[in-house]
């Protein structure tokens, strides 16, 4: 299944099911399931079972459900995401001091 048709998909199942959600509601769920993420990598030994692609795929799926509600189609979040994808790669990145990267201005 390609990207488009996958997100088409989980949309018409996200809002049919979730129908009381928001962009903003859908954030706040992506903020919990990154905190998820964020205990299986501090404790793995803890999780042994859990299946961490899972906690990731959950933090996208709310990403793509927020901006679904927040108005776009499966087309623009996936163009997009393509157009920011080659604007990265032409950028210089550099490396902070958090261990993050910004891009050079």
């Amino acid at each position: 299944m390609d990207f488009e048709t996958l997100i088409t998909q989980f949309i018409v199942f996200s809002k049919s099911t979730f129908t009381q959600a928001t962009c903003r509601s859908s954030l706040e769920k992506c903020r919990g399931e990154i905190k998820e993420v964020e205990r299986i990598l501090d404790s793995p030994e803890e999780y042994p079972d859990h299946d961490l692609i899972e906690e990731y795929v959950d933090c996208i799926m709310c990403l793509i459900d927020s901006a679904a509600r927040a108005g776009f189609t499966p087309e623009e979040i996936r163009a997009s995401f393509s157009r920011k994808l080659l604007t990265n790669q032409r950028r210089t990145w550099k490396l902070n001091p958090d261990n993050t990267y910004s891009h050079v201005k």
